[in-house]
């Protein structure tokens, strides 16, 4: 049973995973790979919509009510305390996947970073025991 944390979400949104994905693993654990990157898929989008909701509520608007960024193309927070509060409880939500975690305890071909392995602890067991 994999537990990860709604924080989880915004490490795997980035190249690094992806990488992870593509790399040579053999093929039971790249089948597990493949297996909890797409359950991790669906479960994000419910975090990432909750998530906007709260751009939305504390994001800057226009006089039509849209959020508008600031000049680097980030949204302007009004109520920083606020949003950091709520995008904090947000993130602290646990949530359990029914899949096994990756057994990486017998791979020993792979290359992988320590940021990497930092990546892959809360879906493997290379950091147990």
């Amino acid at each position: 049973m994999i537990k990860i944390k709604n924080v989880y979400f915004e490490q795997i949104s980035g190249p690094l995973f992806a990488g992870l994905l593509k790399k040579e693993w053999p093929i039971k654990t790249a089948y597990q790979l493949a297996r909890i990157a797409e359950r991790l898929q669906v479960e994000a989008k419910p975090y990432f919509s909750s998530k906007d909701k709260l751009i939305q509520k504390f994001g800057r608007k226009d006089k039509d009510g849209k959020v508008v960024p600031n000049k680097d193309g980030m949204v302007a927070i009004e109520d920083i305390m606020g949003f950091n509060a709520k995008i904090k409880e947000l993130q602290e939500i646990e949530i359990e996947i029914p899949l096994p975690k990756v057994d990486l305890s017998l791979i020993e071909d792979i290359k992988v970073s320590a940021e990497e392995m930092i990546l892959m602890n809360p879906i493997s067991n290379i950091m147990e025991g």
